[in-house]
């Protein structure tokens, strides 16, 4: 089996990308994971995973009862921007050559191989009013295969893709060849035009059949047109606006009744019919219902000089656009109206959040998860239900009212509800200096104080503690890493000094981060350490009054 560069290299890629994932992933789990309790605090630690930590702030402000209100908006305005959506058939139109021999010409390409009698009543609606004197019908059988079968003859053996059965009529019209109707007469591009050979054609299951094989000229076969512009080998893609055929040597030709049999498919199976008309008798209008109502992929309408390609594709009108941006401005009147009622609860909560040291980019994430928890996936949900139920269209129409109501939405909660900064003509940062005196003590007795305050806090993980005491002073370092913002610490100095009046408590602290950080959130980092240690010694000597 040969391998191309291309195939290799995007292998490896993948393969190397999901690796270097997986051990971010397992890093990542391993770092976030819970810090066990200290033994000497008996305290749990409260650091849990950044995720989880957002993830329960989250649920927090969707327990309000106003978020039922907001998602109620969303679905109702959803569906009916669904259920108001119209549409219209897409058509593109081009300028042919075309000859005296149409006036009008309607070519339909069923979407698959189906019966004569279905397809004419799929397309009775089209024939019905047609005077038989007037108008044609041309049957075809143009199969693609997925395997291909095999022509043998003598010493060849030649791979077929392509079956293309047509009638008698169009047989001579289209390739000026005629055959016997009802024999097993194929043509074949690989032959010489002026041969005739016995063949045989095995199919699937090694099925075998007997066949006569006469040559036709491939470049005639590559140039045949149904009508002017629609080739008649089956287009493959296009290349700008060249249709891309399959090569002739890859194609057999044959009656209808001949060439169905050979992939096991009955007689009177089509897959397209063309329709000739020698007066006015179609309309565009008409045509563009047919594709609407009918298992039809394609119609291609010639109307004098003028080819039609009406596809099954429908496209909004204007009228639904319309329906559409209104739903949406009504969605975001009533959601915005609701949401300015949580401004109040959720400035007080982002506040609280950031003095226990939440990144500022934990208030986004919290607004991004919940306005898509209450507006964009109620919206979804609708889209799916208005596409599964209603259609394309309208599942285009829902999906711009829920899009544009969770963008404004969330624009306006991340607009309104960050926090005042913490900057006002009274305010002054914790000082990283603080003495604190207190009652004459042991030295030993305050320095183990001072350890149990930094061990088991719920804010900070102690790294390092060190403490040398020698006659009346004490010297204690100590390094902690803040929990709730990754690469964030403190470094912590304290000089602790008997005299006569009492003991004096000297603490100077560093706060250092690896990533940039608001000086804000430093100062508060700085505060909660502080407060921690004061706080401890504090409450440690009255207890003892």
């Amino acid at each position: 089996m040969n391998l191309s560069a291309d195939f290799i290299l995007m292998t490896v890629t993948y393969i190397v990308a999901t690796v270097v994932f997986m051990y971010l992933a397992v890093k990542y789990a391993k770092t976030e994971s819970l810090h066990p309790p200290e033994r000497e605090s008996g305290r749990r630690s409260s650091s849990v995973p950044r995720v989880t930590f957002l993830g329960k702030t989250t649920w927090v402000v969707l327990k309000n009862p106003l978020t039922l209100v907001i998602m109620t908006t969303v679905i109702l305005t959803s569906l009916i921007s669904g259920y108001a959506a119209s549409s219209r058939t897409s058509y593109v139109a081009f300028n042919v050559e075309s000859g005296h021999e149409f006036m009008q010409a309607v070519f339909i390409e069923f979407s698959h191989a189906i019966p004569k009698d279905i397809a004419e009543k799929s397309i009775y609606s089209l024939t019905r009013e047609l005077n038989e004197s007037e108008a044609r019908l041309a049957w075809y059988a143009r199969h693609v295969l997925d395997s291909p079968i095999k022509l043998r003859y003598g010493d060849y053996t030649h791979m077929i893709y392509v079956l293309l059965g047509l009638s008698t009529d169009e047989l001579k019209r289209l390739l000026n060849i005629s055959v016997q109707e009802g024999a097993h007469e194929l043509l074949y591009a690989g032959i010489s035009p002026t041969n005739e050979v016995n063949a045989t054609v095995i199919a699937a299951r090694g099925k075998v059949f007997n066949v006569t094989v006469k040559g036709i000229p491939g470049s005639a076969l590559a140039r045949a047109e149904i009508i002017p512009g629609v080739p008649l080998l089956p287009v493959q893609s296009y290349i700008g606006t060249k249709p891309v055929t399959p090569p002739p040597k890859y194609v057999l030709v044959g009656d209808i009744d001949a060439v169905n049999p050979l992939i096991n498919v009955s007689r009177d199976t089509i897959t397209d019919v063309l329709i000739v008309s020698g007066a006015r008798s179609f309309s565009l209008h008409t045509l563009t219902q047919l594709v609407r109502s009918a298992d039809i992929s394609r119609v291609w309408f010639l109307n004098g000089r003028k080819l039609y390609v009406i596809s099954t594709v429908q496209i909004p009108t204007t009228k639904s656009m319309v329906v559409a941006l209104l739903s949406s401005a009504t969605a975001t009147v009533l959601c915005l109206a609701v949401a300015s009622a949580l401004l109040p609860s959720l400035k007080n909560l982002y506040l609280r959040l950031s003095i226990q040291g939440m990144p500022p980019w934990g208030a986004s994430i919290i607004n991004t998860a919940y306005t898509m928890l209450v507006a964009l996936v109620p919206g979804i949900i609708v889209v799916l239900y208005s596409y599964h139920y209603l259609g394309g269209v309208s599942a285009f129409n829902s999906l711009i009212s829920a899009v544009i109501t969770w963008a404004l939405m969330f624009t306006y909660l991340s607009l309104k509800s960050k926090p005042p900064k913490l900057r006002t003509d009274v305010y002054s940062p914790p000082s990283q200096r603080y003495v604190i005196f207190l009652g004459r003590k042991e030295i030993t007795e305050v320095v183990q104080e001072i350890s149990k305050s930094l061990q088991g806090n719920e804010f900070f993980e102690l790294l390092e503690f060190e403490s040398r005491a020698q006659g009346n002073e004490a010297v204690i370092h100590a390094r902690l890493a803040y929990i709730e913002s990754w690469g964030v610490g403190a470094d912590m100095s304290i000089l602790v000094t008997n005299t006569d009046e009492g003991t004096y408590v000297n603490i100077s602290c560093i706060i250092w981060s690896i990533e940039e950080v608001s000086e804000a959130i430093m100062n508060n980092v700085l505060a909660l350490l502080l407060s921690r240690v004061v706080g401890r010694l504090k409450s440690w000597e009255l207890s003892q009054y």
